[in-house]
């Protein structure tokens, strides 16, 4: 609807004629009504809004007590960190000092058995001179014993045969002088006594 404005009028019948009112008002109601109704979906819209906006408030505090509650397990989170960095640190300087106390005595140790090492191939060295002065030693006077051995094995050879021949010239001696002994016995007693003896 469109209506056609007088310039020079100095009031509304002037200006939108006599029958603005009969015209208008159906339309004004009818804006009335849309306007009403557009108020109440813009009220329901805003009260809908102010729901939404208190149940995100109530989300937006839940998160937040959320937050707060996850900052608090996070701080106790970083302070149980720190102390296990802290356990962590001094641990692996206690290794460290163990590890260097081990290598101080490894090397300690390596270089007790290289001086006991040199000592023994130095002994054994020593022994081994000394065990080869004593086999030559040893066989010098096995030598010497045995010459002396093998002398007198030749000296009690000769001698036992010596001693043969000595024991066989004294058998001989006794078995004459066995023999000769009775006979000459006879002889004497014959002499003595052979007037006494029967004739046969």
């Amino acid at each position: 609807m469109q209506y056609k404005l007088s310039r020079n009028g100095s009031n509304p019948a002037d200006i939108l004629g006599n029958d603005y009112k009969s015209t208008l008002k159906p339309a004004l109601n009818r804006f009335e009504d849309e306007l009403k109704k557009s108020s109440l979906e813009k009220l329901e819209e805003l009260i809908s809004l102010q729901q939404k906006s208190q149940d995100n408030i109530i989300k937006i505090k839940e998160k937040g007590s959320r937050l707060t509650e996850l900052k608090s397990q996070i701080d106790v989170g970083e302070t149980q960190l720190s102390l296990m960095k802290k356990d962590l640190e001094d641990y692996t300087s206690m290794c460290c000092m163990e590890a260097n106390r081990m290598t101080e005595d490894d090397e300690q140790e390596v270089h007790t058995l290289d001086t006991m090492e040199q000592k023994v191939e130095d002994s054994l060295k020593s022994s081994n001179e000394k065990l080869q002065h004593v086999t030559q030693q040893t066989d010098e006077e096995i030598q010497i014993c045995a010459c002396e051995l093998m002398a007198l094995i030749d000296s009690v050879s000769k001698y036992k045969e010596h001693m043969t021949s000595t024991i066989l010239d004294k058998k001989n001696g006794f078995s004459e002088t066995a023999e000769a002994v009775p006979n000459t016995l006879k002889g004497s007693l014959a002499a003595e006594f052979g007037s006494l003896l029967p004739k046969i």
